[in-house]
């Protein structure tokens, strides 16, 4: 393997990478997940960093080595698979591509106005896959030679419920339906669901596949694609079996789903019964928003917004990850009422007193996972801030004024006035914020 770029080497660990999704404690390193890579990325990840010396392009199992040392490389715990076969025909529009990294032939989205599936006629005649004919080759493979100190992510190809109704009818053509063919939109959904029952239930077969994690799109910027009524008539019910399926076999399953699911959110968590939620979008709800609000029950997968990591500069970057390293450890200090000055918090406490920990001690990166359960940290670059108590100890059930001391080079025992300067900063963020 060729000599990492990054700061910090890691070495996989599937079962603490389990533990912080099931939110058992706190993690002891950030634990890094994704849904995938375009394979555009890839291959430039492998050109520059030399991943692909010493394999075999002719060794019939070349690219599932490749994907070994891709994820191994950039510190994921695990590989993302399925079963092969599932293929349904849809109906796409292609572009051509102006990213720097160009797919060859375009980038292909799918046709809004009309899908394959319209009417009864187009449903009967449709070329459903049998799921029982899907091949396992790369799972087999896997469950023999993945290193010992990685797991497999059963995911891919399936869970697509909502996005399938979309895709198949075409999202003007699924709109006008649900007023006006219910009873299709209910056989798509209803056929949608045994097809992915039989395909789930066969991935859970192998024993290396630690995590079930489906991948829906429901929403936009705003809402639901559809309303949260028909989410739960057509979509949830799909869901809520793998979910059963993936527990009753001693998996969790997670959920990818890009859009404001506010609405949802609790059908999610309370009867689909998702134990962690990926994908997080500023515009729509931060993760450090998420995490105050459904951090004690699922697990949070992801961070930072891709749009502001890939176009923010450095000093947003910066100002960002101190602010929300701030948010977390104000949270951990205590629970702010009205009063926001910049330099006094007046607070009510819960039980006996604590010392919180520093904001140091919680370091990860923008693809880190917020899922142990005492886990407060956030996406940050800080190492070096240094925690100092408050001018007076937080007593059980009694409103309290924290008092920030000024930093300057007399009161710094470590003769460093920019982290207390820089710290100050911090808590002023989470003033603002919280």
């Amino acid at each position: 393997m060729p000599d990492s770029p990054f700061s910090v080497s890691v070495t996989p660990d599937w079962e603490a990478f389990i533990a912080c999704i099931r939110r058992q404690g706190t993690p002891r390193r950030v634990h890094c997940i994704e849904l995938f890579l375009d394979g555009e990325v890839q291959d430039a990840i492998c050109e520059r960093f030399g991943l692909l010396e010493g394999l075999d392009r002719d060794d019939p199992a070349f690219l599932f080595r490749r994907e070994v040392a891709i994820q191994r490389f950039l510190g994921y715990d695990y590989v993302r698979c399925s079963l092969e076969g599932l293929d349904m025909p849809l109906t796409r529009a292609t572009v051509a591509d102006t990213a720097g990294l160009a797919r060859t032939g375009g980038r292909a989205y799918m046709e809004e106005h009309r899908g394959p599936i319209t009417n009864w006629q187009e449903f009967e005649a449709y070329p459903w896959p049998d799921p029982r004919a899907l091949t396992t080759r790369a799972l087999e493979w896997y469950e023999r030679h993945l290193p010992d100190d990685m797991c497999i992510v059963g995911s891919g190809g399936f869970a697509h419920f909502a996005e399938y109704l979309t895709w198949m009818m075409g999202y003007e053509t699924l709109c006008y339906a649900l007023y006006d063919q219910r009873d299709l939109v209910t056989a798509i959904s209803q056929r949608l669901i045994e097809l992915y029952r039989i395909d789930l239930g066969r991935l859970l077969e192998f024993e290396r596949v630690k995590v079930i994690w489906g991948s829906d799109d429901m929403g936009f910027r705003s809402g639901t694609l559809i309303s949260p009524a028909d989410l739960r008539d057509f979509v949830l019910p799909g869901h809520r079996l793998m979910a059963q399926m993936s527990h009753a076999a001693g998996r969790p399953y997670l959920l990818h789903s890009c859009g404001n699911l506010h609405a949802i959110m609790p059908d999610l968590i309370e009867d689909v019964g998702i134990d962690g939620f990926h994908s997080f979008e500023d515009t729509i709800m931060s993760v450090m928003e998420a995490k105050a609000l459904y951090g004690e029950r699922i697990a949070l997968l992801g961070g930072i917004d891709v749009d502001f990591l890939c176009r923010a500069t450095e000093a947003r970057h910066s100002s960002t990850a101190c602010r929300a390293e701030a948010i977390a450890w104000a949270r951990a200090t205590a629970w702010p009422t009205t009063s926001r000055s910049p330099t006094t918090w007046r607070c009510s406490t819960r039980g006996a007193p604590t010392r919180p920990e520093p904001p140091s001690s919680r370091v990860a990166s923008h693809r880190g996972m917020w899922g142990g359960r005492e886990t407060l940290g956030a996406p940050t670059s800080l190492r070096a801030l240094r925690w100092r108590p408050p001018e007076r100890q937080v007593r059980p059930s009694s409103p309290l004024t924290l008092r920030i001391p000024a930093a300057s080079a007399a009161e710094t025992p470590h003769g460093d006035p920019p982290v207390l300067a820089r710290e100050r900063m911090c808590l002023r963020f989470a003033l603002n914020c919280l």
